[in-house]
């Protein structure tokens, strides 16, 4: 706090003291990029401890950036690095070596939770990171240095922003976790080089194995096994170089059914026709309203259906006119019966995505 008075009173002053040598002051643009004149956040740069320090402030007075460089000129970055956003909420911490990322870094989204954080060593990703989503740890996945010696070439970000991390090498070697929601293991095995490589194990949330086999370079090779949730076998595969050779089915109490059953079989809506896209397109009308407004349009969505076959979310990816995303739901809904997914031999819960086009008005 009492930093913060201290830089509030020398922004009032900075006019006078942008003629002293350990001083000068600028301003940042949305993008956080350095500019005489004209930006959004006021900013000052003072000469600390054979550093320069860039302080920034919000229209708050609250910290938008503090980061520190060897020169005045703001070229090279070397020292501690912390961004800010609205309410005094963290974006990104961490601290530069010579212009390029080093020691600890953490990064946060919009509500101020955690995202991500882990080490990184002159540029590159090291050690374990953890990756969040909500404030829920999601994954951890282990990183290792580059096998070459060389640095990074240090390049600058397009726009200046002060905030873009542009030498950043990531290489996932070695042991990884995925996690339900409830911290509950999901998926575990490792990468190589980052492919996937080695055994890989698939569970249920509430523990039981799902399925289980083995990856080269990011392909599924050998026998992998697959199971439901009450236990019983579903399936044994047979991979050779991510194609599959061969398939050993089994019933609902684990027992075999020959060698005829689906890997992967989407979901769909269950009606009175047998080719969906030409069902949506005569189905599917501009309002009378648009007229002069547009002549044609496109909705994009992402359906959610759950392994009994009940329409669960519709995800609006795009849509040329909200008018058309009403009329896009309502066609979703129409829908009383679905097929639900089937992979490896059992129902699933699935997102499958569709683009309907709108091409004509309904009395055409």
């Amino acid at each position: 706090m009492r930093l913060l008075l201290i830089l509030i009173t020398l922004f009032i002053a900075a006019p006078a003291l942008a003629q002293k040598s350990d001083t000068s002051w600028l301003s940042l643009n949305e993008h956080l990029a350095p500019q005489k004149k004209g930006g959004i956040y006021p900013a000052i740069v003072i000469q600390q401890n054979n550093r320069w320090v860039l302080y920034a402030l919000q229209p708050d007075t609250s910290f938008v950036l503090v980061m520190s460089f060897l020169d005045r000129k703001l070229r090279t970055r070397d020292g501690a690095f912390a961004a800010y956003q609205a309410g005094k909420k963290p974006l990104v911490t961490g601290s530069y070596r010579n212009n390029l990322p080093d020691s600890t870094w953490s990064f946060y989204d919009e509500k101020g939770n955690l995202l991500q954080k882990g080490q990184m060593s002159l540029g590159q990703m090291t050690g374990d990171w953890t990756f969040y989503t909500g404030g829920r740890k999601r994954s951890v996945l282990h990183h290792e240095s580059q096998q070459d010696t060389r640095l990074p070439q240090v390049t600058e970000p397009a726009n200046g922003s002060l905030l873009a991390l542009n030498n950043i090498r990531q290489r996932m070697h070695g042991p990884a976790i995925f996690y339900y929601p409830d911290g509950a293991v999901k998926d575990s095995g490792a990468y190589f080089n980052n492919w996937m490589h080695g055994e890989w194990i698939h569970r249920y949330e509430n523990g039981r194995l799902q399925g289980s086999g083995n990856y080269t370079n990011d392909s599924l090779t050998g026998t992998w096994s697959w199971f439901r949730k009450d236990g019983s076998q579903a399936t044994i595969e047979q991979y050779r170089r991510n194609k599959l050779v061969s398939i050993e089915c089994f019933n609902t109490e684990g027992k075999p059914s020959g060698n005829s059953c689906p890997v992967l079989q989407r979901p769909y809506p269950i009606g009175s026709f047998t080719n969906f896209s030409l069902y949506a397109e005569n189905n599917l009308f501009i309002p009378d309203t648009l007229k002069g407004v547009i002549a044609h349009g496109e909705v994009k969505m992402r359906v959610s259906i759950s392994s009994t076959g009940k329409l669960v979310s519709i995800k609006t990816l795009s849509s040329t006119h909200p008018l058309l995303t009403s009329e896009a739901e309502a066609f979703f809904h129409s829908f009383t019966e679905w097929s639900p997914a089937i992979i490896h031999n059992m129902y699933a819960d699935y997102d499958v995505e569709y683009e309907l086009y709108f091409t004509r008005f309904k009395q055409e």
